[in-house]
C-alpha cells in the first residue's frame, strides 16, 4: 500500500467509524453534506487532494481529514449563509473566506486536518491573500465554535474596518440596488433624501425622519412599504444599523 493509498484508507475508515455515507470508488471518496458535497482524491505529495464544491469549486491538499474538518466545514458554510449581506467569498485554492477586497479587511482562515485546539483563524488581509499563512491571526476559534458566534465576531470586524458611511454614499447605494427596479431614484440634498412624490426623509447626522408632505393616496400605500423595506435592505447591506424608536424621535443609524 502506496503512502497515498493509506490516507485513502484511513478517511474510508473514519467515515465508516462516524457512520457517515459516502460513496466509495476505490482511489476516490465523495461525501454529500447539506451545503456542500466533497471530493477525495489520492495526492503524491500531501496526503489527499479535496474539492469542496459549495457555491463554487474549491480544491486544495491535506495531510489528513479529520470527523470534526465536516463539522467546521458545515459551519463555515453556515455563517457564509448569515453574512450573505457582507459578500463573502471563498477562495478557490483554500478554506477560506474572504470579506472586502482591500488589505485590512477580515479573512477566515480553516487550517483543515490541523489537531490545534484554536483551527479557525480571523486575519486581516494582507497585500497578497497567498501570503496571509505568514501573519498572525488577530483571533482564533475553537473548534466548537457556534456559526453565530463566528459569524458576529466577523461583522463587528468587518464593521470596524469600514469607512464611515455619509448619506450620500448611502442614496447612491439605494440608487444602485434598487431605482430599477422601483422605476425611481433617491437623490440627497443638504438636508433631506427626496424619494417619491409625497415622501422625503430628514437627516440630522446619523437621524432619520419621514416626513409625508402632501396626501398620498391609499392605493400607494403599498410603494411607501416598498420603499421603507427597501431603506432598511440597503442599511443592511451597507453594515448599517436602523435603530427605530418609539419616543418620536425617529430612526437612527448606527455603525456596525
Amino acid at each position: 500500500m502506496t503512502h497515498d493509498q493509506r490516507h485513502i484508507k484511513e478517511t474510508r475508515e473514519m467515515f465508516q467509524k462516524a457512520g457517515m455515507i459516502f460513496t466509495d470508488g476505490g482511489h476516490e471518496l465523495q461525501v454529500q453534506r447539506k451545503h456542500y458535497s466533497l471530493r477525495l482524491t489520492e495526492s503524491y505529495t500531501c496526503g489527499l487532494e479535496v474539492e469542496m464544491k459549495a457555491m463554487q469549486r474549491i480544491k486544495f491538499s491535506t495531510h489528513q481529514l479529520l470527523e470534526r474538518d465536516l463539522t467546521i466545514l458545515d459551519n463555515l458554510c453556515e455563517v457564509h449563509h448569515l453574512l450573505a449581506s457582507l459578500q463573502p467569498r471563498w477562495c478557490t485554492t483554500q478554506t477560506m473566506l474572504l470579506f472586502g477586497k482591500k488589505p485590512g479587511d477580515p479573512l477566515l482562515l480553516f487550517h483543515c486536518g490541523n489537531h490545534s485546539d484554536k483551527p479557525i483563524g480571523v486575519y486581516d488581509r494582507p497585500a497578497s491573500v497567498s501570503s496571509v499563512h505568514k501573519c498572525q491571526p488577530v483571533y482564533e476559534f475553537p473548534a466548537s465554535a457556534t456559526p453565530k458566534e463566528i459569524a458576529d465576531y466577523l461583522r463587528n470586524k468587518h464593521a470596524a474596518v469600514q469607512p464611515a458611511v455619509s448619506w450620500e454614499d448611502f442614496v447612491d447605494q439605494w440608487n444602485l440596488q434598487h431605482s430599477a427596479r422601483l422605476g425611481y431614484q433617491l437623490s440627497c440634498g443638504p438636508s433631506y433624501i427626496y424619494s417619491m412624490a409625497g415622501v422625503r426623509f430628514l437627516h440630522d447626522g446619523k437621524d432619520l425622519f419621514m416626513e409625508v408632505f402632501r396626501p398620498i393616496n391609499w392605493l400607494n400605500f403599498p410603494k411607501v412599504q416598498t420603499l421603507l423595506e427597501s431603506i432598511l435592505q440597503t442599511a443592511k447591506m451597507a453594515g448599517l444599523n436602523l435603530e427605530f424608536h418609539d419616543d418620536n424621535q425617529g430612526a437612527e443609524i448606527v455603525e456596525g
